[in-house]
């Protein structure tokens, strides 16, 4: 596979960088503010060079954009920079960063927004536009489990027949008038998207350079795409099995005190799933 970190400049621009021999990245359906690490090693020779990282593009606040065989992955903003020096003259930079729904997280929402008389869709794009943030509703959220899930280097189709179910629950009306003082924007938007049955996250787009909030529904109707296996058999003492290690893991930390429920199915006759 082919990787590219590109680190965007003060004017706008982005520069590839070639001199990263690592990096981790984690997407995660279910979190915001997921983290990325890119390890850059000293050359001088490189198109990246030294002088040009440390003088320029290497900083806090630097936008990044990270693809996969030319598919964005992941994109955000750096907020952690390590230079790390030993005593034979070796060099390398660790930049720590998050992806874009980090922003929400953080921000608070402007009190000055109103939600009156808006839909789902409306709001969330007001809300999320300080932040530089678009908002996609619909099929072309299917592009976004796409990209993530397909065998690289493959293209890929929304499913348009999704669509009207999907519109229907992003346009309703909300009653809300307007975020409070102090109020995240990660947390005003959970807040509107849990009413109307829908789910909020992050990730890359089908065509674009740069990830979208998406806003959507969980597809219970779609096959699966991998199956990881590990079974033995007890006649022959052997281990059939097509991952290289497994983990189980059973924690009673933090146990929360309320839960979120998703659902696909009516509740009563006239009334959609709530949360």
């Amino acid at each position: 596979h082919r990787p590219e970190l590109l680190i965007g400049k003060p004017d706008g621009s982005y520069v590839p960088v070639d001199v990263f021999d690592g990096y981790a990245v984690t997407l995660d359906v279910f979190q915001v503010g997921n983290p990325v690490s890119f390890s850059l090693w000293r050359s001088s020779d490189r198109h990246s060079t030294w002088s040009t990282l440390l003088g320029g593009i290497a900083k806090c606040g630097a936008p990044f954009i990270f693809k996969m065989d030319g598919a964005t992955l992941v994109n955000g903003y750096f907020d952690v920079l390590e230079e790390h020096v030993d005593r034979t003259g070796g060099a390398y930079i660790v930049m720590t960063g998050r992806d874009l729904g980090a922003q929400a997280l953080e921000w608070d929402a402007n009190p000055a927004v109103s939600f009156r008389q808006l839909t789902v869709e409306d709001s969330l794009t007001r809300l999320y536009a300080d932040l530089g943030i678009d908002v996609v509703v619909g099929a072309r959220a299917e592009d976004a489990r796409t990209i993530q899930t397909r065998p690289l280097g493959r293209g890929g189709r929304g499913t348009a027949g999704l669509r009207g179910r999907r519109r229907r629950h992003s346009s309703k009306v909300i009653n809300r008038l307007h975020p409070r003082a102090g109020e995240k924007v990660w947390e005003v938007a959970e807040a509107i998207v849990r009413r109307a049955g829908l789910f909020q996250w992050v990730a890359p787009i089908e065509g674009r350079s740069e990830m979208a909030l998406v806003l959507d529904r969980y597809d219970y109707k779609s096959p699966p795409l991998y199956t990881f296996e590990r079974k033995l058999d007890l006649f022959a003492g052997t281990i059939n099995s097509n991952t290289l290690g497994s983990v189980h893991r059973v924690s009673t930390r933090n146990v929360p005190t309320s839960v979120r429920v998703f659902g696909h199915c009516g509740r009563g006759d006239k009334y959609t799933f709530r949360y």
